[in-house]
């Protein structure tokens, strides 16, 4: 599945509306879930399916793409999550990825920022100083902490290219061959 991830986050994330539907953003798509009991059932006939256990909410896709969600972390600014926030993608291959988060609270709510978006090949993004800072860290040659500083030789990722959108940086140092 195709999952854009921005430096916010805010497109991979589960809301609930008054109409009572429960939509997963997923890059520019979303796809809505209607909860009848306990059973979440997809309007679109995807083939996806959403099921809820304690805070985490787990959504597969047809192709057997399993993204796990978590209702405890939720956020009034600047993610616009009001209902859980995605923690770990898990593709038909094995590939994963896992987003880390730095939560503070504020009168209203809670801001949640990502602090690292990292796979289980060892490639990490890092973001410091609210998300204006980006890292991009082989932890093979250096670990850095996913939600803590990482360490002075570090460096600061600049090769952005010019027409590169901060989630084609991170689907092109993380997700390397698959497409976003």
């Amino acid at each position: 599945s195709n999952y854009n991830i921005e430096k916010n986050a805010y497109k991979v994330a589960i809301n609930f509306y008054a109409s009572g539907d429960y939509v997963v953003s997923k890059g520019g798509a979303a796809e809505e879930f209607e909860l009848s009991g306990s059973t979440y059932t997809s309007k679109s006939g995807s083939g996806s399916t959403l099921t809820k256990s304690g805070t985490l909410f787990t959504y597969t896709t047809a192709d057997g793409t399993v993204a796990l969600f978590d209702a405890a972390i939720n956020s009034i600014a600047p993610m616009e999550a009001n209902e859980a926030v995605i923690t770990e993608v898990t593709g038909p291959g094995g590939r994963k990825i896992f987003y880390d988060y730095d939560i503070q609270a504020v009168s209203g709510g809670d801001e949640v920022y990502l602090k690292s978006v990292r796979n289980n090949l060892g490639y990490q993004l890092k973001f410091e100083n609210q998300e204006s800072e980006v890292w991009a860290i082989n932890n093979y040659f250096e670990y850095c902490d996913p939600t803590g500083t990482c360490s002075p030789s570090a460096v600061p990722y600049k090769h952005l290219r010019a027409h590169e959108a901060p989630e084609q940086l991170v689907c092109r140092l993380l997700l390397v061959k698959n497409k976003c």
